[in-house]
C-alpha cells in the first residue's frame, strides 16, 4: 500500500480526480444562484454558443493540441526531474481562495484563473521550478483553453476603432470619399447620393478582429514552438499577431467596401449581422489563409536570421537522473489533497447566494411629462445581445406638444439587471460604437424632492451628419447622454461604485442585488448654448424621476 502511495501516478490520478471534481461536478455560482453550473457547463456554454464578441469553439481544441505536442515532441520531457517546491503551497493556497472568491461573488473568470493556478501550483509543488520552467509552454497555451468574454469588450471595441482608423484614410486614398462614424465606414454624401447610400460597412463585434486574433496569437505560440527555437523568435513571432490580425480585417473591410459597390450591399455584406452573405463569410477565410501565411514566412525569416546557428535539440538535453523525491513522504501530495478537500467543504459548507427582491426603480416610464406626450419603444435586438433572458427594458421617445422637431425629442430608458451582471456596463463603449465622440463626463447632483437627491452622470457627445437630406456638406450633431445607477437602496453616477457595492453584498450578505440603469439622450438645438441644453434636460428629469426612481441614499 505504501508503494502505491508514493507511485508518481498515484499523484496524478489523484489530480485528475480532483480536478474532476473542481471543474465538472459540484457546482459553481452562475446567475445569481438562479440555476447553478459547474465551471465545466459554464464553459461549454460559452465554448459552443459563442458569444456577442465572437466564438470561441476553438478552445475544445486546446487539450488535443497540449496533448498531440507531448506525443510528438515527448523527446524534449525524457529527463523531467521532480522535486518539491513549496512555493507552489503559497501559489496553490492562493488559487484555491480565487476559487472559493470567484463562486461568492459570481465572477467565473475567477474560477477559471483559479483552475489554471491550480494547475500550475501542483506542477511547481510536486515537480519543481526545474520541470515547471520547462512545461511553462504548456502553461501559456492553457490560457487558450478559457473563453475569456470580457476580452471581447475590452479588446473587440479598440480593434474595431483603429481597423476603421486604417480603413477610413485607406479608402479616401483609393479614390473612395468615406466618412467614419464610430465602428461605421459610410460614403460621403454626393449631390446624387446620400452619405452611406453607395456604400455602408458597420465593423460589428463579431467581426472586430478579435477572433483572427485570437485564432492567430494560438498559431503564432504553436508555430514558434514546432519550428523556432531561439526565445527572440519566438516572443517576435507572437507579437507579430497583432498587427496581422489588424492586417488583415483592414484588407476585408476594403473587400467589403468594394464587393458592394460593385454587386450590391445584400450580395457583399449579407441581409443582416446575423444572416452574413457567403461573400462575407468567404471574404474572412481567405484573408485568415492569407494571414497566417504570412505568419509562416515571419517564422522562417526569424528562423533565418536569428538562429543561425541552431543548437541540436538532443544536445541540449542534460541526462539528469529522476529525483529521489519521488519516493519522498506522503506530505508532498497529502497536503494539497487536504488544501483542495478543506477549500470544497467551506465553499459547500457557505450559504447560497440569494437575489434580492427589492428593486429601486419603478419598470413603467410616464406617458406624459408636463407638456411631452411619448410613445412606446421595443428594444434594439443589437441591445440584446448577449444578455440575459430576464433583463427587463422600459424604453419611450418624448415629444412636445409645440412640436416634433428632430432636436426636441428626449429618448429615456431603463434596464433593470437580469441574475447576471453581464445586463448593466458603461455606455461609453456603445455610443463610441454608434459614432458619437465623447467630448466631456461630468457628474452632478440634482434635487428631486426636499428629501431625495440624485447625482447622475453626464456625457457630451458629439457627431457628423448631413447637414440637409440630399446634401453633401456636413454638420456637427451635439447630445448629451445622462445616466445614473440604482439599486440595493441606494443611486450613483460612479459605475465602479456600484460593482465595488454589488459585489461586497454578494460576499457579506450573500444577496445578488438587481440594479438598474435610467438614461436618457437629448439633442442641442443649433441655436442652443451647451448648458442651456443640460439644464433643458436636467428639468425634464426633476419632472418625472420621482415616478420611477424610488427613494434610495446616494453613495
Amino acid at each position: 500500500m505504501q508503494t502505491l502511495l508514493k507511485h508518481p501516478y498515484f499523484k496524478m490520478v489523484l489530480m485528475a480526480i480532483g480536478g474532476w471534481l473542481l471543474l465538472y461536478i459540484l457546482p459553481y455560482e452562475s446567475a445569481g444562484g438562479a440555476e447553478t453550473k459547474s465551471l465545466a457547463q459554464i464553459s461549454l456554454d460559452r465554448m459552443i454558443n459563442g458569444g456577442p464578441n465572437g466564438d470561441w469553439q476553438h478552445c475544445l481544441a486546446i487539450p488535443f493540441i497540449i496533448l498531440f505536442l507531448l506525443w510528438r515532441y515527448k523527446e524534449r520531457y525524457q529527463n523531467l526531474t521532480f522535486t518539491t517546491s513549496w512555493w507552489g503551497a503559497g501559489f496553490l493556497l492562493f488559487s484555491l481562495f480565487l476559487y472559493w472568491l470567484g463562486a461568492q461573488i459570481n465572477l467565473y473568470y475567477l474560477g477559471y484563473v483559479a483552475m489554471h493556478g491550480i494547475a500550475m501550483s501542483l506542477l511547481l509543488w510536486l515537480g519543481g521550478w526545474r520541470t515547471f520552467w520547462q512545461l511553462s509552454f504548456f502553461s501559456i497555451l492553457g490560457f487558450f483553453f478559457w473563453p475569456w468574454y470580457f476580452i471581447g469588450r475590452e479588446i473587440g471595441l479598440p480593434l474595431r476603432l483603429l481597423v476603421t482608423e486604417i480603413a477610413e484614410p485607406t479608402l479616401n486614398f483609393l479614390g473612395l470619399d468615406t466618412i467614419k462614424q464610430g465602428t461605421g465606414l459610410l460614403s460621403a454624401p454626393t449631390a446624387n447620393l446620400a452619405m452611406g447610400e453607395r456604400f455602408s460597412i458597420d465593423i460589428a463585434a463579431a467581426c472586430s478582429g478579435l477572433r483572427s486574433l485570437m485564432s492567430l496569437l494560438l498559431m503564432s505560440l504553436i508555430v514558434g514552438y514546432t519550428s523556432n527555437r531561439s526565445p527572440w523568435s519566438r516572443i517576435l513571432l507572437f507579437l507579430s499577431a497583432f498587427p496581422l490580425a489588424v492586417l488583415g480585417n483592414v484588407i476585408r473591410i476594403l473587400l467589403l467596401v468594394y464587393g458592394s459597390i460593385w454587386f450590391g450591399s445584400e450580395f457583399a455584406i449579407g441581409k443582416s449581422e446575423h444572416d452574413p452573405s457567403a461573400f462575407h463569410i468567404g471574404s474572412g477565410l481567405v484573408i485568415f489563409v492569407f494571414v497566417f501565411f504570412g505568419l509562416m514566412t515571419f517564422s522562417k525569416m526569424l528562423k533565418k536570421y536569428l538562429e543561425k546557428n541552431p543548437v541540436s535539440e538532443r544536445s541540449t538535453q542534460k541526462t539528469v537522473p529522476h529525483s529521489k523525491t519521488q519516493k519522498a513522504a506522503l506530505i508532498t501530495w497529502l497536503l494539497p489533497c487536504s488544501a483542495i478537500i478543506l477549500t470544497l467543504v467551506i465553499k459547500q459548507l457557505t450559504p447560497p447566494l440569494e437575489v434580492g427582491s427589492q428593486i429601486t426603480v419603478r419598470m413603467d416610464l410616464p406617458a406624459n411629462v408636463g407638456s411631452y406626450r411619448s410613445e412606446k419603444v421595443a428594444p434594439n435586438p443589437a441591445e440584446l445581445i448577449g444578455l440575459p433572458e430576464d433583463t427587463q427594458f422600459a424604453k419611450r421617445t418624448y415629444f412636445p406638444s409645440w412640436g416634433n422637431s428632430f432636436y426636441d425629442r428626449i429618448n429615456m430608458g431603463i434596464v433593470l439587471s437580469g441574475q447576471d451582471r453581464r445586463s448593466l456596463h458603461p455606455p461609453n463603449e456603445c455610443l463610441i460604437a454608434q459614432g458619437w465622440k465623447i467630448t466631456k463626463e461630468e457628474t452632478r447632483v440634482i434635487q428631486l424632492s426636499l428629501e431625495q437627491d440624485l447625482p447622475i452622470r453626464i456625457l457630451s457627445l458629439s457627431k457628423l451628419i448631413p447637414k440637409s437630406q440630399g446634401s453633401d456638406e456636413l454638420s456637427t450633431l451635439n447630445a448629451y447622454y445622462i445616466y445614473w445607477w440604482t439599486g440595493n437602496d441606494k443611486v450613483s453616477a460612479n459605475y465602479n461604485q456600484m460593482v465595488k457595492d454589488h459585489f461586497s453584498t454578494m460576499i457579506t450578505q450573500r444577496v445578488y442585488s438587481r440594479w438598474a440603469y435610467p438614461h436618457l439622450l437629448g439633442f442641442q438645438h443649433p441655436y442652443e448654448q451647451g448648458e442651456d441644453t443640460v439644464n433643458r434636460l436636467t428639468r425634464f428629469l426633476q419632472l418625472c424621476a420621482h415616478e420611477f426612481q424610488l427613494a434610495a441614499e446616494p453613495f
